[in-house]
């Protein structure tokens, strides 16, 4: 558990700055995420990541998705599309369930 835990902190150095508090929504869902990549293989689904999460926080959150998307298969939903613009490639819009359109991102 402790070398788990150096190696959070080695991933994240900027947790380790005291200039900045960061909110509880943001370190306990940049864990949770960082102990899927660790025991997941290849799929991770992600339900809203960015929600609660200031400004700095979700730049952080994009940062490290986009790290992330280049080693794993990353399913985001969020129903802010300007959030995830940036990492997909393949963008599904579903209306009550079903898949309506189908975009690609270039």
């Amino acid at each position: 558990e402790m070398i788990l835990e150096k190696e959070f902190y080695k991933q994240f150095p900027f947790l380790v700055s005291r200039g900045r508090q960061y909110s509880d929504y943001f370190f306990y869902r940049l864990v949770a995420i960082y102990r899927l990549e660790r025991f997941r293989q290849n799929l991770m689904i992600l339900d809203n990541p960015f929600v609660r999460l200031d400004v700095t926080e979700e730049n952080y959150m994009r940062e490290y998705l986009l790290h992330l998307a280049q080693r794993k298969k990353l399913i985001l939903i969020s129903h802010r599309l300007h959030e995830i613009d940036c990492i997909a490639g393949t963008v599904l819009y579903v209306e009550d369930g079903r898949i309506v359109q189908i975009k690609t991102v270039v």
